[in-house]
């Protein structure tokens, strides 16, 4: 094997270094209905920042061919969790969630 040359060369002193992607576990926090129109934001508590939560909807089809809806979110220990219209109304919510949790 001397005399091989490839792409990269190889350096027997350098470590290759793997990153496992972190295994991400569902489990059934909650539910909420969201109505036509309105998204979910989520409020930072540590950062207060508000932003919009993607949420991961699918449509699996049963034996008995009944469609089955089902929608996931990311949860985030450090967040509430909000429905509004759009943005502005998110912070108006957050801005009443945080003086309910502070008592200001």
């Amino acid at each position: 094997m001397e005399g091989f040359e490839g792409p990269l060369p190889l350096i027997p002193d350098q470590e290759i270094r793997i990153q496992q992607r972190q295994k991400q576990e569902y489990r059934h926090i909650g539910t909420f209905k969201i109505w036509r129109g309105m998204k979910l934001y989520s409020v930072n508590l540590k950062t207060l920042e508000v932003k919009e939560e993607k949420i991961n909807r699918q449509a699996l089809i049963d034996i008995t061919k009944d469609v089955i809806y089902k929608s996931k979110v990311i949860y985030n220990p450090d967040c509430k969790y909000l429905l509004a219209i759009n943005e502005s109304n998110a912070l108006r919510k957050s801005v009443i969630i945080l003086k309910k949790l502070y008592s200001l």
